[in-house]
């Protein structure tokens, strides 16, 4: 069962929204590190609480019911949506310039976390989107004793593609890429679009 889940959690990158998350990705974490060293520390972080979020959120669908979990995820998309558009500003650019300069550096570092804290849960929202199947059988077999395995294994499968790509890519390209004007440009329209994004999302709800 862990294999298998493994590797449905592998092919969940090619899904439009995984794939889509993947290439994001890609762009904000070159904007939330100063160092290879700190790349890698969020790189860490980022897997972990991707692996507990989409463990506790597919707990919470099978203990609670799809009724139940509709109204607790409404309220924490509302809030996730929120400090999106917040982290968003300050990958603009916007934020820092309102910054005194001896802030600069407590700043970043606090949207470093921030923006690695809702890019581990973003995912876990869009990868329980993309796994209904799996899901689905996980609830019909309740009694299943593997279920934490197969959970266990989704959630690894769905985190090494953005290990490999954005992880030891993103270490190899750090010093070719970060610097470039590009990539400067790149982020703060990546930050206007998570901005549209999310107030469309909230507009909605």
């Amino acid at each position: 069962m862990f294999g298998m889940s493994l590797l449905i959690g592998v092919a969940a990158i090619l899904t439009p929204l995984v794939f889509q998350s993947l290439i994001l990705y890609f762009f904000i974490f070159a904007k939330l590190s100063e160092s290879i060293k700190e790349h890698w520390v969020n790189i860490v972080l980022f897997s972990v609480l991707n692996v507990i979020s989409l463990i506790l959120l597919v707990q919470f669908m099978f203990i609670n019911g799809m009724s139940v979990t509709s109204e607790y995820l409404s309220l924490g998309t509302t809030v996730i949506k929120v400090l999106t558009i917040i982290f968003a500003i300050w990958l603009t650019g916007f934020l820092t310039k309102m910054v005194e300069e001896n802030s600069i550096n407590l700043t970043n570092q606090i949207f470093r976390y921030l923006g690695v804290f809702l890019l581990s849960i973003k995912l876990a929202f869009v990868s329980i989107s993309c796994a209904g199947p799996m899901i689905g059988t996980m609830f019909v077999s309740g009694n299943n004793p593997n279920m934490a395995m197969s959970l266990l294994g989704f959630s690894f499968g769905v985190v090494i593609p953005f290990i490999l790509i954005i992880g030891l890519l993103g270490s190899f390209t750090y010093n070719k890429i970060r610097n470039k004007k590009w990539i400067k440009i790149t982020q703060p329209i990546i930050g206007i679009f998570l901005i549209i994004s999310a107030v469309y999302s909230l507009s909605i709800i």
